[in-house]
């Protein structure tokens, strides 16, 4: 073998030595960033999922405390309260059937209640239900007038909201009625600058322990819930009750200014001396649930490939020097043009087509490279699609499908805002099913879910293109409506709506005549925010309830009451 022989030889073999490890090294490198992209954005949407699903649960709370509030102060008298003990009797009696309803319908409650003011009559007046052992939903007798001062902290609960005129979510405590852990949502209830009391609703703490608990964070992950204030709610090892900022012997300083400045994020941080990753997505309420694992296993894959890639290099390795003395040129071709597909796919160019021959060892590791590639495109595409239903459910109910409270916000700010909206000839319908409650407690919650969705479909019918109709309680719509004909078209359409529900519905075999109550308000040149016209026509809709139920009613401006 000449000189010259074995400097080719030697220059062969070492260069397809350097060219194989500069494969490795790209493919490790590209594969590497990709898979690590990809996990945090898992582990990204997967804190955003379960954020959604907690909020979800208390948006319902909230909602539920809201409408009982709204519904309060559109029917509360304040003068006959205050003077007339009948009154007071009969409001209260109502309260009764209306809160124990509510504790009946709305799932994962455990207590409900509505207090008036004491200061009102110097007596307390409440309506208060809890649920028993049996899961039904007993009255609670009335607190002593005695037990309300502002330093008692055993009503600490109802002076919150007071003091803070905005609804407020307690830490946990234990009830000291039943002796059970507790959250609850309190809110205010106001008739211009008079209070009239508070409302609220609790929910056994354990529930949501339980739920934190269960979420799945790998196989050493964990979940943990923090206060507006990042004070721990749920942890595994920390204590209830302490900041994060002043965990002992940790340093979690810029954790917290992350979680200030981001509402969702992905940061990395130390704790008991490891290395971990930790999602986080601010709920509905400004609490944060986070979820937090150790970084090693989110890196594993990443590991695992670098073993196999290690594996493959010490495989080809005596190929290369074997066949590279032989036939040198058919070797290095495959080779330059897996380094440039590799280099492509570093670049962010994934849809590349792997065009090597499968027919040796320098394909195989093409084709595997290829189908990784692919694995790795796919998996991304699934998270966006997460994403895009995650937003849809957001602003959608989900048995309906209809737009939902939160929605029809947004649309009724927007139409009343438009300058070129003719207000006089638009505005909203809320439609409530009536007694549905029967339809429950007769036919069972799948009929009366396969209920509303029937007239969902119903209202739409009978409604133009330019005309939506949203679902915004368990049993309430609201449709929007704009630039109508004439007053006489809204009326014509409301007596469509009625006419259509009050047909003979069939569900599972069973004929069902229900009716609809609707309260009608028009836009005008003074509403200003949509809370507004929402008690108009809640006003209307009540008037409607009262005189009999499966008819409408039109709220009138000038006069400030409704009329047919």
């Amino acid at each position: 073998m000449t000189s010259v022989q074995s400097k080719t030889i030697g220059a062969i073999v070492i260069s397809s030595l350097i060219i194989a490890i500069s494969i490795a090294s790209i493919s490790l490198n590209a594969a590497s960033r990709i898979i690590k992209n990809e996990s945090y954005d898992k582990f990204k949407f997967l804190s955003q999922n379960y954020a959604y699903n907690f909020s979800q649960r208390l948006i319902e709370v909230e909602s539920t405390v809201e409408t009982l509030s709204f519904t309060i102060e559109n029917s509360f008298d304040l003068n006959a309260f205050k003077s007339n003990s009948d009154y007071r009797n009969l409001y209260m009696a109502e309260m009764n059937e209306t809160i124990k309803g509510i504790g009946e319908n709305v799932k994962l409650i455990n207590g409900v209640y509505f207090i008036v003011d004491p200061t009102l009559t110097n007596a307390v007046y409440e309506s208060w239900y809890v649920k028993d052992e049996n899961s039904s939903f007993v009255f609670q007798e009335p607190e002593d007038i005695s037990e309300f001062y502002r330093e008692n902290e055993n009503v600490k609960w109802y002076y919150e909201p007071v003091d803070s005129k905005t609804g407020i979510w307690s830490p946990p405590y234990v009830d000291a009625t039943i002796n059970v852990n507790m959250i609850s949502y309190t809110e205010a209830i106001y008739q211009g600058e008079t209070l009239i009391g508070v409302a609220g609703i609790d929910i056994q703490f354990e529930d949501i322990k339980q739920s934190v608990n269960d979420m799945n964070i790998f196989e050493t992950g964990y979940a943990f819930l923090l206060d507006e204030e990042f004070r721990i709610l749920i942890h595994p090892t920390v204590e209830i009750g302490v900041k994060i900022s002043e965990i002992p012997n940790e340093n979690l300083s810029d954790l917290v200014l992350e979680m200030q400045r981001e509402s969702s994020a992905v940061v990395e941080y130390q704790y008991n001396n490891q290395n971990k990753i930790m999602g986080f997505s601010k709920l509905y309420n400004n609490w944060l649930l986070g979820i937090a694992v150790v970084s090693d296993e989110i890196s594993k894959p990443v590991s695992e490939l670098r073993i196999k890639i290690i594996l493959v290099l010490i495989f080809i390795t005596p190929l290369i020097i074997f066949f590279g003395i032989k036939i040198a040129k058919s070797i290095t071709a495959p080779i330059t043009r897996l380094r440039e597909l590799a280099v492509e796919i570093a670049n962010g160019n994934h849809d590349i087509n792997i065009d090597l021959d499968f027919s040796h060892e320098i394909g195989e590791l093409a084709k595997s490279f290829s189908i990784m590639t692919k694995k790795l495109v796919t998996s991304h595409k699934e998270l966006t699609n997460i994403s895009e239903n995650l937003e849809f459910l957001a602003y959608h109910d989900t048995l309906t499908s209809l737009p939902n409270r939160r929605f029809a916000k947004l649309d009724l700010s927007k139409l009343i805002s438009n300058p070129n909206t003719d207000k006089a000839l638009s505005g909203i319908m809320l439609v409530d099913i009536d007694d549905f409650k029967n339809v429950n407690d007769t036919f069972g919650h799948d009929v009366g879910d396969q209920l509303l969705i029937s007239v969902s479909y119903l209202m739409a019918e009978c409604l133009r293109s330019k005309d939506t109709v949203y679902r915004i309680g368990g049993d309430e719509f609201m449709i929007v409506f704009t630039e109508m004909d004439s007053i006489l078209s809204v009326k014509h359409l409301a007596e469509r709506i009625n006419n259509k529900i009050s047909e003979p519905i069939i569900l599972k075999d069973n004929i069902l005549n229900i009716t609809c109550s609707i309260g009608i308000a028009m836009l005008n040149e003074e509403i200003s925010e949509s809370k507004t016209i929402f008690k108009y026509a809640d006003i209307a809709l009540y008037d409607s309830k009262a005189r009999g139920k499966n008819t409408y009613s039109l709220y009138d401006a000038l006069t400030n009451k409704p009329r047919d």
